[in-house]
């Protein structure tokens, strides 16, 4: 029997993005920090997002514009 661990997704404001995730991936391939200094970085970036209740509104907000300004810019 095969065992099967499902870990739930946490919610949109605590993830970080793809290019954060990324970045932090290429640093420890290339040996400039540790899994575990990643790690710490990680938890830093969401310990400050979560003291930050803007955060989340900001971003959507530069989604936005950057989502009209290529809009515009197509034209």
């Amino acid at each position: 029997m095969q065992r099967q661990m499902h870990r739930q997704m946490p919610p949109p404001e605590r993830r970080m993005t793809w290019e954060d995730r990324q970045r932090l991936r290429e640093q420890v391939q290339k040996g400039n920090i540790t899994r575990d200094e990643a790690r710490q970085q990680y938890r830093e970036e969401n310990a400050r997002r979560n003291l930050d209740p803007n955060w989340q509104q900001r971003r959507e907000q530069l989604q936005r514009d950057v989502h009209e300004a290529n809009r515009n810019w197509q034209r």
